[in-house]
């Protein structure tokens, strides 16, 4: 029986160590990649927001996609102050207070002002899988923690790169050669004009997910405890879009529990540009003219809020 256990203990142990002699590199050379990537999301922001110690910005703009509709340099200009843009494409609040918030702040003074972008899509509730292997390179960070408990996929054995990887390599390879690729042709930043949102192909279920709805009551109780001034803003939607595809009646309402009893500004711009897609280049986000006239907008707004 001894020597039944040896043998087995050794075969495993070669196993083991093919399994590494394998993976160990291709992983590390995934991780390495990842974290020099400037210009693939969601690697390039989350490589972005451990950049930014000693930025100290005055106001912060946070949200998901959306929130590029916020131009930080013409907000910088028109409220006197350095603005910051720390939006998170795709993700929805729990991923951009854990993710770029706790990040920025640990880093540098808190700001007087934060805008947060609120709307109905893709922030009290997931468009993007919650586990996903973009985000493996960085499940060992501090901040990164909260994904173990929203993943059921994920444990802390997957704090070592060998089980975070174990089977998962051909999703390693693609991400390796995609990063790759994104580095030799970075993407054009212009807009291409108006095109149907694919996301938005149909009546969208109303977002209230829990631990999305419970930070952030926490999240606005700390803004107040630290005397920074919360400003809750939803940029433009296409209001057939909005109407026709949204709750939105049910959104506002729920924004209204939640911020009951709380000094806040509040600004609602979803039908400023009614259906006119000459600001948009989709259903739910601006193009750059969009994106320009409405940072001004909100600028001449805040000028008089903040007097």
């Amino acid at each position: 029986m001894t020597r039944f256990l040896k043998n087995a203990l050794l075969f495993i142990s070669i196993v083991l160590l093919l399994i590494s002699a394998v993976v160990y590199p291709i992983s590390l050379k995934f991780e390495r990649r990842a974290y020099q990537c400037k210009s693939t999301a969601p690697y390039s922001r989350i490589n972005m927001i451990y950049k930014t110690k000693g930025n100290n910005a005055k106001l912060i703009i946070m949200g998901n996609s959306r929130a590029s509709a916020y131009n930080d340099s013409i907000l910088s200009h028109m409220l006197g102050m350095k603005c910051f843009n720390i939006g998170f494409a795709g993700y929805p609040f729990i991923y951009q207070y854990h993710i770029m918030y706790e990040t920025y702040i640990a880093h540098n003074s808190r700001p007087d002002y934060i805008i947060q972008e609120i709307g109905p899509w893709a922030f009290f509730d997931y468009v993007m899988p919650r586990y996903s292997i973009d985000m493996c390179p960085y499940i060992e960070r501090e901040n990164f923690s909260f994904l173990k408990e929203i993943t059921p996929e994920l444990s802390y054995s997957d704090n070592f790169r060998l089980v975070r990887y174990a089977g998962k390599l051909t999703k390693v390879i693609d991400e390796i050669d995609n990063l790759d690729e994104s580095q030799g042709n970075a993407s054009s930043s212009g807009d291409v004009g108006f095109h149907k949102n694919a996301l938005i192909g149909g009546k969208q279920k109303f977002e209230c997910t829990p631990e999305n709805i419970s930070l952030f009551k926490q999240f606005i109780d700390d803004c107040s405890a630290n005397n920074i001034k919360l400003m809750l803003i939803c940029s433009p939607i296409m209001s057939e879009v909005a109407s026709t595809y949204f709750d939105m009646d049910g959104f506002w309402n729920l924004i209204d529990s939640i911020t009951k009893g709380h000094d806040l500004t509040i600004l609602n711009y979803q039908d400023l540009f009614e259906n006119d897609t000459t600001y948009f280049k989709d259903d739910i986000h601006l193009n750059t003219k969009g994106n320009d006239l409405f940072s001004k907008r909100v600028g001449n707004d805040l000028n008089k809020i903040l007097k």
